[in-house]
Order: C-alpha cells, then sequence, then structure tokens
C-alpha cells in the first residue's frame, strides 16, 4: 500500500473544503441554522379556528409565521391541512384558502412551520 493511501488526512480534504463551501451556499440562499429558519411551531390549548381562514392563539404565538409561509395543522377534529398563510398578527393568523370551519381551542392541535423543514441526508 503506498504511503498516499495511508495518510489519513487526504481523505477528508476534499471534504472538509466541500462542508464549507456547502455551509456559505446554504447560508446565501436563506437555508442553515439561522434562527430564522429554524422550525417554528406552536401548540397549546389556546389554539382555535375561524371561519372561513382565521387560525387564533389566546397565547400570541402565532406572529413568528410569515405571510406565504405553508404551515401544517395536526391534531385538529376537521382542520388537519397545510394552509398557506395571507396576514399575521401576534394572536392570528389569516390563510390563503377559505376552507377552515369554526372550531374551538383544543389541548392537542399543533401548527409548525413546513418553510424552514429541513429534508437531507443528517436529518
Amino acid at each position: 500500500m503506498s504511503a498516499r493511501a495511508k495518510d489519513p488526512g487526504n481523505d477528508s480534504r476534499a471534504g472538509n473544503r466541500n462542508r464549507r463551501v456547502n455551509r456559505y451556499i446554504a447560508g446565501a440562499l436563506g437555508g442553515g441554522n439561522h434562527s430564522s429558519r429554524r422550525h417554528r411551531w406552536s401548540d397549546g390549548i389556546g389554539l382555535a379556528f375561524v371561519a372561513p381562514d382565521q387560525i387564533t392563539d389566546s397565547d400570541n404565538d402565532l406572529g413568528q409565521y410569515n405571510p406565504i409561509e405553508y404551515v401544517d395543522v395536526q391534531g385538529s377534529i376537521a382542520q388537519d391541512a397545510v394552509y398557506q398563510v395571507d396576514t399575521r398578527v401576534a394572536g392570528q393568523l389569516d390563510m390563503i384558502e377559505q376552507t377552515i370551519t369554526a372550531e374551538a381551542a383544543g389541548p392537542s392541535i399543533l401548527v409548525r412551520s413546513l418553510d424552514n423543514r429541513r429534508d437531507g441526508r443528517f436529518t
């Protein structure tokens, strides 16, 4: 076996360079681990639905979502779906879809962002 094949650092040099470059490219494209790109979610007993297009939260935790962002609703009786945010304030999201029916707040409802979910080799 040649000395070059035995050099432990030889195999990782290109890999380290690629990881550095990919980290900067991901940051330039809005990816990475920036605080604005981390997983956003809301849950609790204050989430309720108002027809035809509103999700409300008595804990005022919905201001973290951005307009045009996709959110996934889980744990609801009739609203389990993916919606797109139209406008937001601290305690209310208005959705582009007009398919929401009235539903009281429940303890098991979860709203989470789909725009910053990490899909990759290491997730």
